[in-house]
């Protein structure tokens, strides 16, 4: 469970490097709920909900935009539950990435947690991540750079292409256990009308095709969709729930 069960739904426009530093933030998220839920592509079955929080605090004398997930998935006779909270420190109404701390259950044990710190100034990441069930721990400190993106983030990187006129690009994405993989991307022409939720909404699609080597060519490509008109805020993702092996899903942000 590599991956955030539910969509974050944050504003983030005129982001100068593809890496989520200083973005622009939309002080009307602020106090937000937003509900999602994921069903399985092939039969439309309901297997997982979700739950953001967006909230602001002050620490250290340090402004911070704080987004607090909690979801709940069901996967080959398995139920994972997830809690993460990611940290942003706010200024001048841009915010950047601060870390990234989850925990995972497995069942209701114990299964998997972590924290990504991330110390700008000297460009570097910090992972921390344990495997509760094999009783593995990695500790590793990787070189950040402006192409990173970690995977939970993903949503509001791309909810920036529309406001850049960015058309297609790539990114390095990372898990939280450190793990890195490149993803290639392209905004679709024109706006496709998607149904959500029982109403209409128009979207840009933007495709995202991972770049695993040999695996490639037996991973589907992965599709978001983003509100057509600004702060251009997602709307559905169609594609595999994290990665090789996991089930092919659709999650939609109800709210």
């Amino acid at each position: 469970m590599r991956k955030s069960l539910a969509l974050l739904l944050v504003v983030a426009i005129g982001l100068p490097a593809l890496a989520l530093y200083r973005a622009g933030f939309s002080p009307d998220l602020i106090g937000k709920k937003i509900s999602s839920i994921t069903r399985l592509k092939d039969t439309g079955e309901a297997v997982g909900k979700g739950e953001s929080q967006i909230g602001r605090t002050v620490s250290g004398g340090k402004d911070f935009i704080v987004m607090k997930n909690e979801g709940s998935i069901r996967i080959k006779e398995h139920t994972y539950t997830s809690r993460v909270t990611k940290y942003y420190t706010y200024e001048n109404g841009t915010i950047t990435i601060y870390s990234i701390e989850g925990v995972t259950d497995k069942d209701g044990q114990p299964y998997q947690n972590y924290r990504n710190s991330f110390d700008w100034p000297n460009r570097l990441l910090s992972v921390s991540f344990n495997d509760l069930e094999k009783k593995e721990t990695k500790k590793k400190t990787l070189a950040l750079t402006d192409r990173m993106i970690s995977v939970q983030d993903l949503e509001i990187y791309l909810s920036t292409l529309p406001a850049r006129g960015l058309k297609e690009g790539s990114v390095k994405a990372f898990v939280p256990d450190g793990t890195s993989f490149g993803l290639l991307l392209k905004v679709a022409g024109g706006r496709e009308m998607i149904k959500v939720n029982g109403r209409e909404v128009a979207c840009i699609r933007v495709e995202l095709k991972p770049d695993l080597g040999l695996l490639s060519a037996v991973i589907p490509n992965v599709n978001y969709w983003l509100r057509a008109t600004p702060p251009y805020t997602l709307v559905r993702y169609v594609g595999l729930l994290s990665g090789p092996g996991s089930p092919n899903v659709i999650q939609e942000v109800l709210d």
